[in-house]
């Protein structure tokens, strides 16, 4: 899927499904890969990642000071991952939090950035991202609308207009009753922006399926799911992510559900629907037996669902004040050929 002309604003295509690995990779290229391959797998769209450098996310006295450490990817880690999903034709999109990862991201042809709750007040960083030109999601969850409306006058100072805005609550697992999917409208009504969808409801609730395939159907033009391989080990955003054979299924219902938009006009009647008319719709009928030459009045007729069809019920008048031209019994449909 072309994710500049989703982000340009054109609707026109189905959802664009993004699978958000984030930090679920634990710090490990290899499962990274893995990761990859499994999104792959899945029929998703892009995946997104997080790239960070440690010391310019936290101060060194933060209580995940060293958790960061951990999860960090060197340049030429970094340049593997990337290998790795270009060779599986997978595209990438990224959040970066420094000047250091939005280089790496730009050495290894990132298709789009995601403004994240933390730098959304980060006005230089936030130039030197829309400067790429490069298609920019803008996440409004956990964000004030004063740092978003900032936010985005930036990026649009810098002639950057490719955006689509993502609501999401920040809240790990998302409450049901924290949704907001009135957002969707909302945002699209306010900024004039394509709109985008970020889950993170429990994994383990139906919920996490049904509100997405709600979320299209208000107008999102993408769906954030986070992944991960093995949810009942519990790793980094276990709560809200699919494991692979589950977003296999939910990118697949995601497309089952667009199938059922259909064209929201009056289509040509299919073969089941013709079927459907001639055996549902009410016709004119003989209410009772009529002799030929009898002027047909209105208690001559009556309205019934019939074995052959005739004249529909609201062609009265080309029956009414007509004489009989033969006998006809009671029930049989009148046809123009059976009246003058």
């Amino acid at each position: 899927m072309d994710v500049e002309k989703l982000l340009s604003g054109n609707k026109s295509g189905p959802a664009f499904v993004l699978a958000e690995i984030a930090c679920a990779h634990e710090g490990s290229v290899a499962i990274m890969k893995k990761m990859i391959e499994a999104a792959k797998n899945a029929d998703v769209d892009a995946v997104k990642i997080q790239i960070f450098m440690a010391d310019q996310l936290v101060t060194h006295d933060h209580p995940q000071s060293g958790l960061y450490r951990k999860l960090e990817l060197t340049r030429e880690e970094w340049s593997e991952v990337f290998g790795f999903a270009k060779s599986m034709k997978m595209q990438v999109l990224a959040d970066v939090f420094d000047n250091e990862s939005l280089n790496i991201a730009e050495e290894n042809g990132v298709i789009s950035y995601k403004v994240h709750s933390t730098i959304i007040s980060d006005a230089g960083l936030l130039r030197d991202i829309s400067r790429t030109s490069k298609p920019i999601l803008l996440s409004t969850g956990g964000s004030t609308q004063e740092e978003v409306e900032d936010a985005l006058a930036i990026i649009r100072k810098e002639g950057n207009d490719n955006v689509i805005m993502i609501c999401g609550y920040q809240g790990f697992p998302t409450k049901i009753e924290e949704s907001h999917l009135n957002m969707i409208p909302a945002l699209h009504e306010k900024f004039g922006l394509p709109v985008g969808y970020a889950d993170h409801c429990d994994a383990e609730d139906s919920m996490a399926v049904i509100l997405p395939m709600v979320a299209v159907s208000m107008g999102a033009c993408l769906i954030e799911k986070h992944i991960t391989l093995d949810r009942s080990q519990k790793g980094i955003d276990y709560y809200s992510s699919l494991n692979p054979d589950e977003l296999k299924t939910f990118t697949a219902k995601v497309r089952e559900v667009e199938m059922a938009f259909g064209k929201g006009e009056f289509q040509k009647f299919s073969k089941e629907e013709e079927e459907y008319r001639k055996g549902m719709k009410k016709y004119i009928v003989a209410g009772r037996s009529i002799s030929k030459g009898k002027t047909i009045e209105e208690n001559d007729i009556a309205f019934k669902r019939t074995t052959s069809p005739g004249l529909q019920s609201n062609l009265t008048a080309r029956v009414i004040g007509k004489k009989a031209t033969e006998d006809i019994e009671k029930d049989v449909v009148i046809k123009e050929s059976m009246v003058n």
